[in-house]
């Protein structure tokens, strides 16, 4: 039962991120808060040797949102820097559910969001 949850959460991850990007109602999210879920994906999708091109094409978007979202210049440079800090810590680190799981779920992701 655990693992299924885990796969759940895994899946409501990608389509929380793949959505995001299109959303408007993901907008009035926090630039922290996007740079937290998006650092999390990309970092397992490292962890797990994803494509690097998609693994790059997802990073872009993510910044490109977080810097949207930001209210403020401060506010732009924390989440940046919250961005790049754990997406270095979680790259070292499995995604839940593992990677056999996470990696066509990440690929369909970013793929759809093109």
């Amino acid at each position: 039962m655990v693992a299924n949850k885990k796969t759940t959460t895994v899946s409501l991850v990608f389509l929380a991120a793949s959505i995001g990007f299109a959303s408007p109602a993901l907008a009035q999210e926090s630039a922290l808060q996007v740079a937290r879920d998006t650092a999390r994906i990309a970092g397992g999708a490292r962890f797990c040797k994803a494509d690097e091109e998609l693994v790059d094409e997802f990073i872009g978007k993510s910044e490109g949102k977080i810097a949207a979202l930001a209210q403020d210049e401060y506010d732009k440079v924390s989440a940046a820097i919250e961005f790049k800090n754990l997406l270095a810590a979680l790259s070292v680190k499995a995604p839940e559910g593992g990677c056999d799981a996470f990696l066509p779920q990440f690929e369909k992701a970013v793929k759809a969001d093109r």
